[in-house]
């Protein structure tokens, strides 16, 4: 029972006594009370305090974070600088790569273009070979094969009972054979002066047969003249208005197979000269190559 509820009692003097007692005893009982108190530690308080224990959270949170943003710009910073680096480093193996590949490119043109040289001289030089092959292949025929060439040979003037009967002399200039001989020879008295559109008919018959060996001669007759009068004997032997003629051609094989063809024409006439030991007159066989029909390949 708290002394407010306890019964005081009626004297004055007791009651005033009583109260001053328990006046006392409180005021020393709250002062022990404060003496025996002792402080409540920081760590007890802010633990029992949600706001103090929710500051110091979000306290910590922000520390956290600020070192999580700090070590990511750290790390994003070194990424940028590495990355810059790299990049450097890229752009300068692109720009060597570039150089050595126009360095490359360039020297690739020197080729193709030394190629290209290459390949056209080469070209030239087969062409000149093959020209070189060709001509002396052609300067080999040329130098070896058979020639064949008509001369001037011992005709007749006719006399007594000889006829006017040409004969040419035939003569391989060549270094090697001419084989498969043919002639074709036709023989006639015609004008001294021949009209320019005469013409050399060539004989139906054509002879022949045998070879001509190098720098060998031989000699091929042509037809007789029939019988012409004795006045006309002379005339004819000195070219006077009427002349003996011989003409054709002579066709052989050479040693490359080829088949060559000498055309000739003739124009023949004696020529008197001084007396023989005789006392006769004498003369000589004289002949004109025609320009019209003399030609061979």
């Amino acid at each position: 029972m708290s002394p407010q509820q306890a019964k005081l009692p009626n004297s004055p003097k007791i009651r005033h006594i009583l109260v001053n007692n328990y006046l006392q005893h409180s005021s020393n009982h709250q002062n022990i009370t404060q003496k025996e108190s002792f402080p409540e530690p920081f760590l007890l308080k802010t633990i029992n305090d949600p706001v103090a224990v929710f500051t110091a959270l979000l306290a910590l949170f922000t520390l956290g974070l600020w070192l999580f943003t700090a070590l990511m710009w750290w790390v994003t910073r070194r990424a940028v600088n590495e990355s810059i680096a790299s990049s450097a480093q890229r752009d300068n193996d692109t720009r060597k790569s570039i150089e050595q590949a126009t360095k490359s490119t360039l020297a690739m043109e020197d080729v193709a273009a030394s190629m290209a040289i290459n390949a056209k001289q080469i070209l030239e030089t087969v062409k000149i070979n093959k020209e070189i092959s060709t001509n002396q292949k052609i300067f080999s025929e040329i130098n070896l094969r058979a020639y064949i060439n008509v001369f001037l040979g011992p005709s007749f003037y006719q006399k007594d009972n000889i006829l006017f009967q040409p004969q040419i002399s035939i003569k391989n200039d060549g270094a090697t054979p001419a084989r498969n001989l043919r002639w074709n020879i036709s023989s006639e008295i015609l004008p001294t002066i021949l009209p320019p559109d005469f013409k050399f008919r060539l004989a139906k018959v054509v002879l022949g047969g045998g070879m001509l060996g190098a720098r060998e001669v031989g000699t091929i007759a042509g037809p007789t003249i029939p019988a012409v009068p004795v006045e006309l004997e002379t005339k004819i032997k000195r070219g006077d208005g009427e002349s003996l003629y011989v003409w054709g051609y002579i066709s052989y094989k050479d040693v490359f197979g080829h088949r060559r063809r000498t055309v000739f024409a003739q124009q023949l006439y004696w020529k008197p000269g001084p007396p023989g030991e005789d006392g006769n007159l004498t003369e000589t066989l004289q002949v004109n190559y025609l320009t019209r029909h003399n030609n061979s390949n």
